[in-house]
């Protein structure tokens, strides 16, 4: 590429996405470097417009997508984007504007997914596995934590989804769980829900939904202080009994 249209291309990506120094620009370019290949004027700019302008987006928020996302800039138009789009508005999920434009803001990754081999198999895992009634359910408890479609069934959720109903001993109390709060379902089952649920037992605590929980979802800050204020409490049981 001709040094000049370089330069000129680095600095239209530096001012439109509000790039503040060279290591951001550089960040960006590695994760998606084609976008050196395609045109400002024909695909890149005509791009960041149709998708601010669907979205209902200012220049701050288009920016933040593109720069989780780069790989967006990428993807075409006609073929992808629109139809994504409008599937996503129109069929299972039904998103109103004001949800897709959330969705997409935090799960713009979600746009390159395919229908047929991703999101209606994941929607239909759903469904099937958390008693899910009809798509007005689906709706409400995938807006909960959009990200949700990121994850593989096999490798994610349904190991997942064993792991609480083992640990809590009923089927139902865990679809309960998990329904209510899906963020349960993004914590790493062996980085974190397994040792945590281990140290959980070994400090006497009673492992009901409210512990699963706090075993999913507090910072390691929070858990071990919560693990510190439990062994003061059976210290001190320990004491009052001798």
């Amino acid at each position: 590429m001709n040094p000049d249209k370089l330069e000129r291309k680095l600095l239209y990506l530096q001012q439109r996405l509000k790039l503040d120094d060279d290591s951001q620009i550089r960040k960006f370019i590695m994760e998606s470097t084609s976008i050196l290949n395609s045109s400002v004027q024909k695909n890149l700019e005509p791009k960041i417009i149709w998708i601010q302008k669907r979205l209902d987006l200012n220049d701050d928020e288009v920016s933040k997508i593109i720069l989780k996302f780069p790989r967006i800039l990428q993807i075409s138009l006609k073929k992808k984007l629109e139809p994504m789009m409008d599937w996503l508005q129109q069929e299972r999920l039904r998103l109103t504007d004001g949800q897709l434009r959330t969705f997409i803001r935090k799960s713009p990754q979600v746009l390159s997914y395919s229908i047929e081999q991703k999101i209606q198999p994941t929607l239909k895992w759903f469904q099937k596995n958390l008693d899910l009634k009809d798509d007005a359910e689906i709706n409400t408890f995938v807006n909960k934590l959009p990200t949700l479609l990121d994850y593989s069934i096999k490798n994610n959720l349904e190991p997942t989804l064993e792991f609480y109903i083992e640990s809590i001993g009923n089927k139902g109390d865990a679809i309960t769980l998990l329904t209510k709060s899906p963020r349960a379902f993004g914590a790493s089952l062996e980085n974190r829900l397994k040792p945590r649920l281990d140290e959980a037992k070994e400090a006497g605590m009673v492992i009901d939904q409210r512990c699963l929980l706090r075993i999913a979802t507090y910072t390691e800050k929070m858990w071990r202080a919560n693990l510190e204020h439990r062994s003061k409490e059976t210290f001190k049981v320990k004491i009052e009994e001798t």
